[in-house]
């Protein structure tokens, strides 16, 4: 049975509380008069009310509860756009607080009722209902992207480009083409991830006070990082920095991952101590530091350690960053290459110590396991192409041909063109190896450069 959706009660007064944000007014109100209503619609909407509070004080946890109640109303009123609208609150605020599997059945479950419905013949009510149904699209690619699922993350924020192109939302295409940008670099696809974020300067409205040309000219020097364009990818986190810098508070974050970039470049290219030193003095660590601010720290002081050559000091700082950053796949990653190269440097100092080698060689396994288990297809292609790279410096040519080829069959199914040269390149010249006088120290001494050079990048696609 439906009910019907007009409320008896006047909220005018509660949603003025809200509009001057006195939110605890406004929830003090909605509690005391809560008791009375008998009508599911007057109860859906004093939920309803309670969780935005919450959420415009940023307490989400809080907000859960109250939209799961008024979640449970959904069969009792007949307005859809309120039930799709506190759904895909509640599955925002799931997602936000990840617990992303509380998320997906809640976003699939909008986009079949929609796929099941005739659109309505009023434009107007078609066009909102379409606008629900491109939030959907992009929250399950953003869920499916936080847990690692890329194919499935791309599905979803190509579906929402689309529909976002049809409602010619500016907005919306811009958020698509930056989310398929960051799925396409994930997936070492540098070419594409670079079209889609250089498309999306189209897009950005001038006219608003925002920082998302900041967060592309951030994307982009990734994207130049990854391909080993050193240089370009310090113009773009120079620009990126200059324009954060002057809201240090609120970009604090931003701040702490580009001084980290900067410097990770700096290291490699061998610049002078004297950037590091002012660069430092804008890192915005204090006492209440957040935790990502704390493990970029880390990382820099990894930077510092390594270059003097201090090994247990750099893998205790990046022990101590995996410590913070959990299970997020994208830092694992460049924690284990840090880890790898490490043991590298150290076999480089004294190849007698096979513990050194076994190190590095758990350390690519690690990188293979979370990179299958998230669909990371290139990082999966390096981890085995850098194997390969380590048995054909230690003579073991059978084992790094058959690597080269594990290799190089990952990298033509996704089209890896970075791998897919080198691949080509070192299957060619294992029977020149095979062939060599050179010493096994010879051949391992000028592999190991090399994989020096590929760990942490891609290289050109």
């Amino acid at each position: 049975m439906l009910f019907t959706n007009e409320s008896n009660y006047d909220w005018s007064n509660i949603d003025e509380y809200i509009i001057k944000k006195e939110y605890l007014m406004a929830l003090s109100e909605i509690n005391r008069i809560l008791p009375s209503f008998t009508k599911p619609i007057d109860k859906f909407f004093a939920y309803y009310k309670i969780s935005y509070c919450y959420i415009y004080k940023k307490d989400l946890k809080s907000a859960i509860e109250p939209l799961q109640n008024a979640y449970n109303f959904k069969f009792l009123i007949n307005d859809k756009n309120l039930i799709y609208d506190n759904t895909l609150q509640l599955a925002i605020v799931y997602i936000k607080e990840q617990t992303i599997i509380k998320a997906l059945p809640l976003l699939e479950e909008i986009i079949n009722e929609l796929d099941n419905l005739q659109f309505s013949i009023s434009l107007i009510e078609a066009n909102k209902e379409r606008r629900v149904k491109n939030k959907a699209f992009y929250w399950l690619g953003k869920s499916y992207w936080l847990g690692g699922d890329l194919p499935k993350a791309l599905h979803y924020f190509q579906r929402n480009l689309m529909l976002s192109k049809v409602l010619v939302n500016s907005d919306d295409i811009l958020q698509a083409l930056i989310s398929l940008g960051e799925v396409y670099r994930a997936q070492g696809q540098l070419t594409k991830a670079l079209q889609f974020f250089q498309e999306s300067f189209r897009f950005i409205n001038k006219n608003q006070d925002n920082y998302i040309e900041s967060d592309l000219n951030m994307f982009i020097g990734h994207v130049y990082r990854d391909k080993g364009k050193f240089k370009q990818a310090l113009e773009k986190y120079n620009l990126a920095f200059s324009s954060f810098k002057p809201k240090k508070t609120e970009n604090s974050e931003k701040i702490a991952e580009l001084i980290f970039n900067i410097l990770r470049i700096n290291h490699r290219l061998g610049y002078q101590e004297e950037s590091e030193s002012y660069l430092m003095k804008e890192f915005p660590l204090n006492s209440i530091s957040k935790p990502k601010i704390v493990a970029y720290k880390h990382f820099i002081d990894y930077l510092t350690a390594f270059k003097r050559k201090h090994w247990s000091k750099a893998q205790e700082t990046i022990e101590n960053a995996q410590n913070i950053l959990g299970l997020d796949f994208n830092y694992q990653i460049f924690c284990y290459e840090s880890l790898a190269e490490i043991g590298l440097s150290q076999w480089m100092e004294n190849k007698k110590d096979s513990s050194s080698l076994a190190f590095v060689y758990s350390k690519l396994d690690s990188i293979k396991k979370i990179s299958m288990k998230n669909n990371l297809v290139a990082s999966l292609s390096k981890a085995i192409f850098i194997q390969a790279k380590l048995s054909s410096g230690l003579k073991k040519y059978n084992e790094a041909e058959t690597l080269f080829q594990e290799s190089l069959s990952i990298a033509n199914r996704y089209d890896l063109e970075a791998i897919k040269k080198k691949a080509h390149l070192e299957l060619r010249s294992l029977k020149h190896k095979k062939d060599s006088q050179e010493s096994e120290s010879q051949i391992i001494d000028s592999e190991i450069e090399e994989i020096q050079k590929l760990l942490h990048i891609f290289g050109e696609d």
